[in-house]
């Protein structure tokens, strides 16, 4: 026996007395049948029992007959079936109109929560005691989470839907088919687990810390976001017709109970989703549209505060652009831990201009997004992580008039080894929009010190010639001096000292007849420039990687016009210092004896191009961030290639 219906059956004497208070009350008419409501039944399915034990054909036939007493609304039906206060409480859900009993609904609930017409049952649990239970009168309740299946709402026989207004509720109104005797379909563990919580909450209970939240609000939730599982870009949340249908019941259903499982993931891979119609724009409500306002507007309740973390912590992860006042429904906490920054506040943290952070993040050399909208404002944001990489490069700069002082040669001479990318540039002022050069002084010092690392012999003085006086007066062609000071680095030409007079490597002192020799045997010999796909093929990479790394001038190159159409063409010094400064991930994973996969999984060190980083194909990084990881393996890598693949 259902253990309900035990506390019901039986009587206590403070029932009895309470039923004597009636008794005083003006002739009203007293069923002869009086059977109690049980724990939690629905309010028409009691009026059902009730009409079905006294022989009438339906609740409002019963209804009419009581109604001609002077007694209305609760006071009658209290008299005339002799209701407690306890049992009066007992019933759940609306009273039919025709009773014209208003009575305010528990947990927050209004009348269009529930069915006024239809009926659904649990088959299993009419089989055992056939009353309505409170919760099948909820619209967006089509579960038993008892039995795990879901409920049903037509005749399996004649497929009618069955009507609240009926005397015997276990019966087909049309073909008389037993209703417990249905087939019941299955329910999914998520959504029993969803209606779960709605039952606990029905109860007064919380079944998941996570989501403290009223019957009301678990159903206002499923009005506004049941319907973006399916279509993201919904316009207008929260107007659907038909809600009281049980296949659109399971489907709002259904849908909130997948984003609220594994939470938040499910929810973030929606806002994904979501955002994936405008993946470029760095307007949130133009990207999340009509979800963003359902979050902070139609669930604005502190119920819901949870979709609102959820949904933060998804922009502080994911979300590319930048975060500000405009943003006034987010929480400022949110806005001023978001790690991406405008121009201006990095090159504030910087201690630099707006111009150099913008011309290092569009080189490549940092991290950041470009999005250029449709009045033609181009908007910036920085990583706040990339602000050390950013200050290292600044600090590492020179102007360019530092730079000829510091080598001790022409400024046309430096802008030659610039162009050969046997110079390392951070900002340079054509390309860059700059009012000033950002040379790298590291890759500078590297030239500075090649006369350093001679060996002092005794050579005649008019035997020997300074590097910056060889530039006056021997006339080198526009790729001869860069060839010139990669063939001194190499040790190809011997230093045999410096200059006490000429500072950096215009004082490097070389033997005449050696750079003759040199000069001589390059210019027969050497043909100094090629096609991106002949590069590619010297340092083993597909034409696609070459290319992308020229976009990202990390391989160095020059636009020359050849006929009528102009060509890309590549230096051979840019390739040698490509290999001297560059690695890729897999020549690492090469001397580690690993794949790629492997070897990215274990290096703690940012790349500075990549598919996770911007996009590029193939990863790359600075050799001297992981030089530690090479264990001996060559700045030069040996790459089959023949000079007759050169353009």
């Amino acid at each position: 026996m259902n253990p309900d219906a035990s506390n019901f059956s039986l009587r206590c004497s403070a029932d009895e007395v309470e039923r004597d208070e009636f008794c005083d009350i003006q002739a009203a008419p007293r069923l002869p049948v009086r059977p109690r409501p049980m724990q939690g039944e629905l309010v028409c399915g009691y009026f059902g029992r009730v009409a079905e034990a006294n022989g009438y054909e339906s609740p409002r036939s019963l209804w009419r007959i009581l109604k001609q007493s002077a007694l209305c609304g609760n006071e009658l039906l209290s008299r005339a079936l002799l209701l407690t206060t306890a049992e009066r409480i007992a019933l759940f859900g609306t009273y039919p109109s025709y009773s014209g009993i208003h009575l305010e609904l528990p947990y927050g609930l209004q009348s269009e929560d529930f069915h006024h017409q239809l009926m659904r049952w649990c088959p299993e649990c009419m089989a055992e005691t056939p009353w309505l239970r409170g919760e099948w009168g909820i619209k967006l309740c089509c579960v038993c989470v008892r039995h795990a299946v879901t409920l049903c709402d037509r005749c399996p026989s004649c497929h009618a839907s069955q009507r609240q207004e009926r005397s015997d509720i276990s019966l087909c109104a049309c073909c008389g088919f037993e209703l417990a005797k249905t087939v019941p379909r299955a329910a999914s563990a998520l959504l029993v687990r969803w209606h779960e919580m709605l039952i606990a909450g029905l109860r007064g209970k919380c079944s998941d810390t996570r989501f403290d939240v009223t019957p009301a609000a678990w159903l206002r939730l499923v009005k506004y976001l049941g319907q973006f599982d399916s279509d993201p870009s919904l316009a207008r949340p929260g107007k659907l017709a038909g809600m009281h249908q049980l296949e659109i019941a399971i489907a709002l259903t259904s849908g909130t109970a997948r984003l609220l499982d594994n939470w938040p993931h499910n929810f973030h891979a929606l806002l994904a989703r979501a955002r994936g119609a405008f993946p470029l724009t760095t307007s949130i409500n133009q990207a999340f549209g009509s979800l963003y306002r359902a979050i902070y507007c139609d669930l604005d309740e502190p119920h819901f505060d949870f979709l609102r973390i959820a949904f933060e912590d998804y922009l502080h992860d994911h979300w590319f652009g930048l975060l500000g006042r405009r943003n006034r429904r987010l929480d400022p906490l949110t806005i001023a831990a978001h790690p991406q920054k405008s121009l201006h506040a990095m090159a504030k943290e910087v201690n630099t201009g707006k111009t150099i952070v913008r011309y290092l993040a569009s080189a490549g050399v940092i991290r950041g997004s470009m999005v250029r909208h449709q009045s033609g404002r181009v908007t910036w944001a920085i990583p706040t992580d990339e602000m050390v990489r950013a200050k290292n490069c600044v600090d590492d700069g020179m102007s360019m008039r530092y730079a000829v002082a510091y080598l001790g040669i022409s400024r046309h001479r430096v802008r030659e080894l610039l162009d050969a990318g046997l110079l390392q540039v951070w900002v340079r002022r054509a390309s860059g929009g700059s009012s000033n050069w950002l040379i790298s002084r590291t890759s500078a010092s590297y030239l500075a010190s090649l006369g350093l690392m001679a060996q002092k012999i005794d050579h005649p003085a008019s035997t020997c010639i300074e590097l910056a006086k060889l530039l006056k007066t021997w006339r080198l062609r526009r790729d001869e001096f860069p060839a010139l000071v990669r063939a001194i680095a190499s040790m190809t030409i011997v230093p045999i000292g410096r200059s006490i007079t000429t500072p950096g490597l215009g004082g490097v002192l070389l033997v005449v007849g050696e750079a003759h020799a040199w000069l001589d045997g390059y210019r027969a010999t050497e043909s100094t420039w090629m096609s991106v796909n002949c590069a590619a093929k010297m340092l083993g990479l597909k034409q696609q990687v070459a290319y992308e790394l020229v976009a990202r001038r990390l391989l160095v190159s020059e636009t020359s016009q050849v006929g009528a159409r102009k060509c890309c063409r590549i230096h051979k010094n840019a390739i040698e210092f490509f290999r001297l400064n560059f690695v890729s991930l897999a020549q690492i994973a090469i001397a580690h004896d690993k794949t790629a996969r492997q070897m990215l999984a274990t290096i703690n060190v940012t790349p500075i191009c990549g598919p996770l980083i911007d996009g590029a194909r193939q990863y790359f990084y600075l050799r001297r961030d992981v030089e530690s990881l090479l264990n001996g393996y060559p700045i030069f890598v040996s790459i089959p290639f023949q000079k007759g693949d050169m353009q």
